[in-house]
């Protein structure tokens, strides 16, 4: 069979270019790419079911080779991680988990290879954050009901730029007191060379009925309508990931959650290889992280779709994670619910960029053989 016509090969005998490139590694630039993270979630109530009460916080930050946002040097940079506390007195919540937190600081380091990496530089890093200790309160308290918290960072050194953004919204009742609904957004995306961008989206609540006659529920989803998660790369050196912390959480602990990751780079090439559960509990509502996996994985569901080709994951409808059922007569429950996107960016040797396009003529080379 005639070996199938490839632009970077240029219709040469694909044996023969591989030997070169194995063995001189022909100087070429190094190949860029465009890893995009786009996660999405939302809490929200029905019949006598309302969100209480609940802090939430938005964090920011991009950096590549030769400028962060925000600098080590500005005085109103915070961190996010499983040591930083908000909320009211009594009720503080870390803006993340201790998985997240390490998982965090191992990407930096992925990008960044002298950095601490792990916890440690999980909890080293520096973002734009917003923070208020009660989220229902304050929108109840806002002229049209609605409270926004956002923080965006840039961070550009021509060619490389970075960006990210993490928003949450919270529309109340007033006549209530409660809120109805929490969508959050967190973005992330990286262009033109080495580069680490995250957004992150904090949003425990307290759900209970306003009226204790009165059943209701609540419903924790990924995506909110039509905004959806979507995670994209274009080649080697380059990840695009989602994490979603949830369940029924302890007050003021970050032990008793779910985290589940989306992850997309150029070695995955198939949904099981995108989506991985790295922390299970029984309070996701769940019986195993095996159960969680083929939930969302199912194709019977059809939440996502990923093309191992073009490198993305997109998601085809809501996907619930939760169901909070509150007969009448019911005592509150506290639900974690906190997402982020990352996108990274690391630089691929001229060498190994070719090494990687050589091995791609491999079946070519089988074929003909």
């Amino acid at each position: 069979m005639a070996r199938p016509s490839h632009p970077l090969f240029l219709n040469f005998p694909a044996a023969p270019l591989l030997v070169v490139v194995l063995a001189v590694g022909i100087p070429v630039p190094a190949a860029y790419g465009d890893p995009i993270a786009r996660s999405v979630g939302v809490i929200d109530t029905v019949g006598g079911a309302g969100i209480a009460r609940g802090p939430g916080a938005v964090c920011a930050r991009s950096e590549v080779a030769g400028n962060a946002d925000p600098s080590a040097a500005n005085p109103a940079a915070k961190g996010c991680n499983d040591t930083t506390l908000i909320g009211p007195v009594g009720g503080l919540e870390p803006i993340v988990g201790n998985q997240s937190t390490g998982i965090n600081g191992n990407r930096e380091q992925f990008v960044f290879r002298t950095r601490a990496g792990g916890v440690a530089g999980g909890r080293a890093l520096l973002y734009n954050e917003t923070d208020v200790a009660d989220k229902v309160a304050s929108a109840a308290a806002a002229p049209d009901s609605t409270l926004v918290l956002m923080r965006t960072a840039a961070a550009v050194s021509l060619p490389r730029a970075g960006f990210a953004n993490a928003t949450q919204t919270v529309v109340a009742n007033p006549f209530v007191a409660r809120g109805n609904k929490v969508s959050s957004s967190a973005a992330a995306q990286v262009a033109g060379g080495a580069g680490f961008s995250i957004a992150i989206v904090n949003d425990p609540v307290d759900i209970d009925l306003f009226d204790p006659a009165i059943p209701g529920s609540a419903s924790v989803r990924i995506g909110d309508g039509a905004s959806l998660l979507s995670l994209g790369v274009d080649g080697p050196g380059e990840f695009a990931l989602a994490l979603f912390e949830f369940g029924r959480g302890i007050p003021g602990s970050s032990t008793a959650i779910t985290v589940v990751s989306f992850e997309v780079d150029s070695a995955a090439q198939s949904l099981a290889d995108v989506i991985t559960v790295l922390q299970f509990d029984v309070s996701s509502g769940f019986a195993s992280a095996a159960a969680l996996e083929a939930y969302l994985e199912s194709p019977l569901n059809d939440f996502f779709s990923f093309d191992p080709i073009a490198h993305r994951l997109t998601q085809n409808r809501e996907a619930p994670l939760m169901q909070i059922d509150l007969a009448a007569g019911s005592s509150p429950v506290h639900v974690v619910f906190d997402t982020e996107a990352i996108a990274g960016t690391v630089p691929v040797s001229s060498t190994l960029a070719l090494v990687l396009i050589g091995l791609s003529a491999l079946p070519w080379v089988r074929r003909r053989g």
